[in-house]
């Protein structure tokens, strides 16, 4: 499949496009898209939460939902969560890509 770059309005690969569309997903809060007011995921609701392993179970859930929400190209085997020292929260996902069945790693997914 080959997808276009919301930035240059350029085709990119399927890899390019699977990362976007994870980051898209993930990065938009549920109920902020006016014809798709499911879209997104809960990880907003969570940013300003305490850092501790209830937090960090609550984005791991919260990541899983939306992916299998909707991303259907992705089979997900784990999630690993980072926070860095500007604030943000990073994601690494292991997951299966389901047109090939091969096994993918996305890193550093920001949110």
């Amino acid at each position: 499949m080959i997808g276009m770059s919301r930035e240059t309005g350029k085709h990119i690969d399927d890899r390019e496009h699977l990362r976007q569309s994870i980051v898209d997903i993930l990065t938009t809060p549920i109920g902020s898209r006016v014809m798709q007011p499911a879209y997104g995921s809960r990880l907003f609701e969570l940013l300003d939460a305490p850092l501790n392993d209830f937090t960090q179970s609550d984005f791991i859930q919260a990541t899983i939902e939306a992916l299998a929400t909707w991303e259907p190209r992705l089979k997900i085997n784990s999630v690993g969560i980072k926070y860095n020292a500007q604030g943000e929260v990073n994601i690494n996902l292991s997951a299966i890509y389901t047109p090939t069945g091969e096994t993918v790693g996305l890193e550093n997914i920001s949110v």
